[in-house]
């Protein structure tokens, strides 16, 4: 069968079974396209139509293996192939830590827009998982310096594995600390996809959310305990006219309810995304008082 038809079907198959698409794709098309050309190392923007690949019965033994699961088990299959994209570039994936999808992929494409002026030169990926923002800013802006924090030593192993597929070793450096506790540097950019989901919240995801790291999801005081001490000591690790980018997702309103006196600017997305917000070291200095 050719891949084409075979993606064709595949989709067919998620549509009849209970899926949930939100880890990287949005479709069952989507999803049939990246866990069958995943599968095979074969790039997700080739025209499957005009490709004339033949699927050998090596190749559809292990895809078949991996739809069984899929549609069985409800892992996401980007844990199924063990890679994902994030900002056009590809990641090593695997359990240790959550799947990249964050919006902020948008900002780093962009350059960050309007938020910043000029490039920065040290750049602190906080709450990195497998580290793919801090990597993929490090290959847009070949001059900065880039850590990435985590708290867990296994996220940190797995982002060392990307640092090192990406050929970044003299450029991008791990930190294993809880938060800032051992930071000593200070930023121009700090960047953080940090646990944000209430435990009720969580409770009601889709089964696919299961499969990924409860700590890299879910905090406590209804979600905001990590991003809001993220907010009260940001101000001492950013340089003077640092700026810090957080998401928060669907607990935006709940941050805006705890903090009603801070202007929290929330970036706004073309391709999707919300619950992002830019603030600078001045404004964190100069609203201090309000969030604590």
């Amino acid at each position: 069968m050719d891949i084409y038809s075979y993606v064709i079907k595949t989709s067919e198959r998620f549509d009849e079974s209970d899926l949930y698409f939100g880890h990287g794709t949005e479709n069952s098309l989507d999803e049939a396209a990246y866990l069958v050309c995943g599968s095979l190392n074969i790039s997700y923007d080739c025209d499957l139509q005009s490709l004339n690949y033949f699927l050998s019965s090596e190749d559809i033994e292990l895809i078949e293996e991996r739809i069984q699961r899929r549609i069985k088990e409800k892992i996401p299959a980007a844990y199924l192939v063990g890679k994902a994209m994030f900002a056009g570039f590809e990641f090593i994936v695997d359990e240790r830590a959550l799947i990249p999808r964050s919006p902020i992929a948008e900002l780093i494409l962009n350059g960050f827009s309007t938020l910043m002026t000029r490039e920065p030169q040290r750049v602190l990926d906080l709450c990195a998982g497998n580290g793919c923002i801090g990597i993929s800013i490090a290959k847009i802006y070949s001059e900065s310096l880039v850590d990435l924090l985590d708290c867990d030593e296994n996220c940190l192993k797995l982002a060392q594995a990307n640092i090192a597929k990406h050929n970044l070793l003299d450029q991008v450096n791990v930190i294993n600390s809880n938060l800032f506790e051992k930071v000593t540097e200070k930023y121009d950019l700090i960047v953080s996809n940090p646990p944000y989901v209430s435990s009720k919240e969580y409770e009601s995801l889709p089964i696919e959310y299961f499969h990924e790291p409860k700590g890299g999801l879910v905090c406590r005081e209804s979600g905001l305990s990590i991003p809001a001490k993220i907010l009260q000591e940001a101000k001492d690790y950013l340089s003077e006219k640092g700026l810090l980018v957080l998401e928060l997702g669907h607990s935006k309103s709940s941050l805006e309810k705890r903090f009603p006196l801070v202007p929290f600017l929330w970036v706004e997305f073309s391709h999707g995304g919300h619950g992002v917000l830019a603030i600078t070291r001045e404004q964190l200095t100069e609203y201090c008082n309000e969030l604590n």
